[in-house]
């Protein structure tokens, strides 16, 4: 009996033995999900930083092409102003050279040329009116449009459609979008320019009473040009100047947006980096640990494996160890028997 409670003992130690040896790598999980965690923090910092860039990177991208809008239609003004300072110029050499009429004829044509300029311009700008008001058309119209398209997106949403769903729908609003932009930049085009031509118009509407106010009062066609020329340079060169002024404040606006832009741009290619030096350590440590525990499941295989092996030769040990008493029981018996005999 001895031996069988000695074997069985030595069997239920080496259970015992076994179990405890197979640890789970809870600790190494621990440090896992730590590290998880400090560098999704950091991910969503970055992440955070950059969208917020992207805001103001976008938004200064508005304001310079806005810039760029006006700086173009300021510089088509001052080309016109230049031009007609040229023509204010020729108009005083063909007088002085005698190749215009030096009397009231003269002034007459110059009035019918005048008139025939705001008729031009008037023709212009009523052809420019009927644009803005198509733009206009055009901007509900397509509004509208992307309300339709808005709304269905909105119902995919609301049934929790796949986003292969809202793929088609995307395009169609963003599409619109860009004819939206399109118009609007057009519609703001054309104000401008139909502001600056009823300033032609205004400007010629002067230029003819002026005329007119010396025709009747008996100034010579002489007199009459050369005040009448003038008139036109010093008010053209205010115009010139002002609109000198308003570019040269435009520019330095210009180039103030360009320098946030470019550092902002800078800051934003930091992050990036930072946040592409997070991403890698991230996946270098995840190879890491990913290694660290297929090393420790090898271990606890092994282990297992092993505690397998002890046990079965345990109960080998076990097995053989009953076996021979069970023989020595039977010879003892045996002999017994024997003596008694």
């Amino acid at each position: 009996m001895k031996i069988t409670k000695l074997a069985a003992f030595i069997l239920l130690s080496a259970i015992i033995f076994a179990c405890g040896k197979s640890e789970s790598p809870a600790g190494i999980e621990k440090f896992q999900t730590e590290q998880n965690d400090k560098q999704i923090t950091q991910n969503e910092g970055y992440v955070e930083s950059i969208q917020s860039l992207d805001s103001e990177i976008e938004n200064l991208k508005a304001l310079l092409y806005a810039k760029r809008e006006q700086i173009d239609f300021l510089m088509l003004k001052k080309d016109s102003i230049l031009k007609g300072l040229n023509q204010v110029k020729i108009s005083m050499d063909q007088v002085n050279e005698k190749k215009i009429d030096p009397g009231i004829k003269g002034v007459n044509l110059k009035l019918d040329e005048l008139k025939g300029q705001k008729e031009n311009i008037q023709e212009q700008l009523n052809l420019q009116k009927q644009e803005i008001l198509l733009a206009d058309k055009k901007i509900t119209l397509q509004e509208e449009e992307k309300a339709v398209y808005t709304s269905q997106r909105k119902v995919l949403w609301d049934k929790g459609a796949p986003p292969t769903d809202f793929e088609k729908v995307d395009s169609l609003i963003t599409g619109i979008d860009k004819q939206i932009n399109d118009q609007k930049a057009r519609l703001k085009y054309l104000n401008r320019s139909t502001t600056d031509l009823d300033e032609q118009i205004a400007n010629i509407d002067e230029q003819r009473n002026s005329l007119s106010t010396k025709i009747r009062s008996n100034y010579s066609a002489q007199k009459i040009y050369e005040e009448f020329s003038n008139e036109e340079k010093a008010r053209l060169e205010k115009k010139l100047a002002s609109v000198d002024e308003e570019l040269s404040t435009l520019l330095t606006e210009q180039e103030d947006l360009n320098r946030q832009l470019s550092l902002q741009t800078g800051d934003k290619s930091y992050l990036q980096l930072k946040q592409d030096e997070l991403d890698g350590n991230k996946r270098l440590e995840q190879a890491k640990l990913e290694n660290i525990a297929f090393e420790n499941q090898q271990l606890k295989e092994e282990r297992v494996e092993r505690n397998k092996k002890i046990i079965m030769v345990f109960i080998i040990i076990v097995i053989a160890g009953l076996l021979v008493f069970a023989l020595y029981y039977i010879g003892k018996k045996r002999k017994s028997k024997n003596v008694k005999q």
